[in-house]
């Protein structure tokens, strides 16, 4: 199955597997199904020859935006190097591939694919204590991702900090809220406006959380307004 959806996938093709011309009324479900790639980016390449891009037995991977397809479509193991860290989808029909490793390179058997994950490390459009481990479960308790610290350098270590896109421009600020103030950053990372929710002489921390307050969401004379709580 995998080897079958990793190769429709370099193509950008749709995939389902069942008893073929035998019947086409199963309901069989993989792991790989619910794996968050995104969008293509790049067409394949072939790794064993870069320069040749006529589709034949090879190593071939195409990067998404959310991971990495790879297919071995060789007839020997491969050991594959991939350029960085990438994530193992966490499953439970294939624990020894889908474990949820972290990896930077993958040993694959011929005929066999595999989809892997871009590392996840940044919290969006949630509040989260700089410098915190985070875990990630699924609605059933289940854990989804590997766990990660998460953290901004526009932050000190503890503080309380939010990405979020204010403006509506497509790029989230950041939002940093220390033991009084309250920074807010653009989304290059320029310092655009600092304040104090409770006035200076407080000090026992500002919890954030931004939300929108209108449906549907709109600008407003070029900005939004903040509301603190």
């Amino acid at each position: 199955m995998r080897f079958g959806l990793t190769s429709t996938l370099l193509g950008g093709g749709y995939f389902g597997f069942d008893y073929g011309t035998t019947r086409h009324n199963d309901l069989w479900y993989y792991d790989e199904y619910d794996a968050q790639i995104g969008t293509p980016v790049g067409s394949p390449v072939n790794v064993l020859n870069p320069a040749n891009k006529t589709l034949a037995p090879s190593v071939w991977q195409r990067d998404f935006s959310g991971g990495k397809v790879i297919v071995n479509a060789t007839s020997e193991p491969q050991r594959i190097q991939l350029g960085g860290e990438y994530e193992h989808l966490r499953g439970s029909q294939d624990a020894a591939v889908n474990s949820g490793r972290i990896v930077s390179s993958v040993r694959m058997n011929p005929q066999d694919g595999v989809m892997l994950l871009r590392r996840t490390e940044r919290i969006h459009d949630a509040a989260f204590v700089n410098g915190a481990f985070v875990r990630i479960f699924d609605e059933e308790g289940a854990v989804k991702r590997t766990g990660f610290f998460s953290f901004e350098a526009l932050a000190q270590g503890g503080q309380n900090v939010m990405l979020y896109d204010i403006d509506l421009d497509g790029r989230r600020e950041w939002i940093v809220a220390g033991d009084s103030r309250v920074d807010l950053y653009d989304d290059d990372g320029r310092l655009s406006k600092s304040f104090y929710p409770y006035t200076e002489s407080y000090s026992l921390g500002v919890n954030i959380a931004v939300g929108d307050l209108e449906i549907p969401r709109r600008r407003e004379r070029g900005h939004r307004r903040l509301k603190w709580r």
